[in-house]
Order: structure tokens, then C-alpha cells, then sequence
């Protein structure tokens, strides 16, 4: 199920597109478009960043820049 494949991703680095900003944070998607939300600070729409994921619930993971 979704929900076991992105809790599978915790603790992961994978690279995200930043796409969007929601909620104060910036949604992007992995090549498998698993979408994850990081902190917004100092980074822009289309920037390709490097995250660890931290948490997964059943919309989205939540990571940080590494």
C-alpha cells in the first residue's frame, strides 16, 4: 500500500524538485513522485535539493535538507 512504501522511504536520502510552497514549507516530488515536504528557508521553486526523510503519513513525507 502507499502508505508502507513511503514509511519504507524514512531515514532515506533521496533528491526532490521543489514545486510548490504549502502550509510554510515547499512540496516537491522524487523520481518515483513520492511527494515530500521540507522546511522552506532559502530555497526556491524548480531548485533539485537533497533531503533525508523523516516522517510519512498517507499524503506526503516530511524531510529535511541535507
Amino acid at each position: 500500500c502507499r502508505l508502507n512504501i513511503m514509511k519504507s522511504l524514512i531515514n532515506k536520502e533521496v533528491n526532490i524538485v521543489l514545486e510548490q510552497p504549502i502550509d510554510g514549507m515547499y512540496e516537491g516530488y522524487t523520481p518515483e513522485y513520492i511527494p515530500v515536504r521540507v522546511d522552506s528557508k532559502n530555497i526556491k521553486t524548480g531548485q533539485s535539493v537533497n533531503v533525508k526523510i523523516t516522517d510519512a503519513n498517507i499524503d506526503y513525507c516530511t524531510g529535511r535538507l541535507i
